[in-house]
């Protein structure tokens, strides 16, 4: 007898296959990434290679973040890391005496964290599991900037901003391009809104006008990466910026453009929702999973937030509420958790607390 036989169905997502319908969101916790820089540490290619097997199909890298000149730091930077040619030429090949078994920290230099080959190692210990990395993009929040008041250059560079990055992640080894819009705080989010006053080409007052910076960061991100899947993180809804029936109709718009859309709450703290403030067994992202399920997309639809009960898991996949269940915190909590669903346990993995202490730093005004 197959347990769990929806959330082990896989799943063939831009010609890529996805051993499972459980991926990962992106969550990087604090004992990975400098307490500084906050840059990935050598623990990150442990972790990373930890997630794969605890059965994600789908595992995020974390994120390097760089200075722009329009805003405050950003994980956008023109190339993820900044090497002049000399020394790009001495770093080995993605494919070149990469680790494919368990020990994906042996002889790693923690001076490799800004470069190219601590990534591919990380992509390669994914990899090595059947799973698929995926990489974030984000232009970032505006440093008090209304969307309206950006200068119109600085939108006319994100598409081909975000296809360097996007080039340059892919050829570490990154299958699946995240092109961050959730929570209000990127340009690209901000462009969506009822608040965009623009009266240049990338405001209006309709769907379709709104949704032109997006139409032309994703054309030149598929032209450049026509072979990796593109996922959008967005949240379904951001109240008096617009309602889950108004991504409804974006998402109409971004078809055969969009391979996979990550719906997230409406705020961070909503995102990542805990004993305070959310109901267990009923996420918000599933409502507007469905509702975005309801208008006819073919782009998959994912959920994130609070999930980790597989049997609420297995439901909302076997009535076709959504295609992809994200979670990070779970597998965190459980390392063997696919492992436990397919024997049948699902009594015994280990349950998430909900108490976000495994990736918020201290201090967090959103999460206390």
């Amino acid at each position: 007898m197959k347990h769990y036989p929806y959330i082990f169905t896989p799943m063939v997502v831009h010609g890529r296959v996805l051993k499972n319908r459980l991926a990962m969101s992106r969550a990087i916790p604090t004992f990975t990434v400098g307490v500084e820089d906050e840059k990935p540490m050598a623990s990150a290619l442990t972790y990373v290679g930890d997630m794969a097997a605890a059965g994600a199909s789908i595992v995020p890298l974390p994120a390097v973040v760089l200075p722009n000149p329009h805003t405050r730091p950003m994980q956008m930077p023109p190339r993820p890391f900044e090497m002049d040619d000399e020394e790009e030429g001495k770093m080995p090949k993605p494919d070149d005496g990469l680790p494919t078994e368990k020990t994906h920290t042996e002889g790693v230099d923690l001076s490799l964290r800004n470069n190219r080959i601590f990534y591919a190692r990380m992509a390669s210990a994914v990899h090595s599991y059947g799973a698929l990395c995926s990489m974030g993009i984000s232009d970032a929040e505006p440093r008090g900037w209304d969307i309206s008041d950006v200068p119109l250059e600085v939108l006319e560079e994100l598409p081909d901003r975000f296809a360097r990055a996007a080039a340059d992640y892919a050829s570490l080894g990154v299958d699946v391009m995240n092109v961050h819009m959730s929570y209000g705080g990127t340009l690209l989010c901000r462009s969506l809104s009822r608040r965009n006053r623009r009266t240049d080409k990338y405001g209006g007052e309709t769907i379709e006008e709104r949704a032109r910076l997006t139409l032309e960061v994703f054309r030149r991100v598929r032209a450049v990466c026509p072979d990796c899947i593109l996922q959008v993180q967005i949240s379904g809804e951001e109240p008096g910026a617009y309602t889950t029936e108004d991504l409804c109709r974006y998402v109409k718009l971004w078809e055969g453009l969009v391979d996979l859309i990550q719906l997230r709450g409406a705020t961070d703290a909503a995102a990542h929702p805990s004993g305070v403030n959310s109901v267990r067994g009923k996420p918000v992202t599933l409502e507007y999973a469905k509702k975005l399920k309801a208008s006819g997309t073919s782009i998959r639809v994912g959920v994130v937030g609070g999930y980790g009960d597989p049997e609420l898991m297995e439901r909302a996949l076997k009535n076709g509420d959504c295609d992809l269940i994200y979670m990070s915190r779970a597998l965190i909590a459980e390392p063997d958790y696919a492992e436990k669903l397919l024997e049948g346990r699902g009594e015994d993995v280990t349950p998430c607390l909900l108490c976000n202490k495994c990736h918020v730093r201290p201090g967090d005004p959103d999460f206390g």
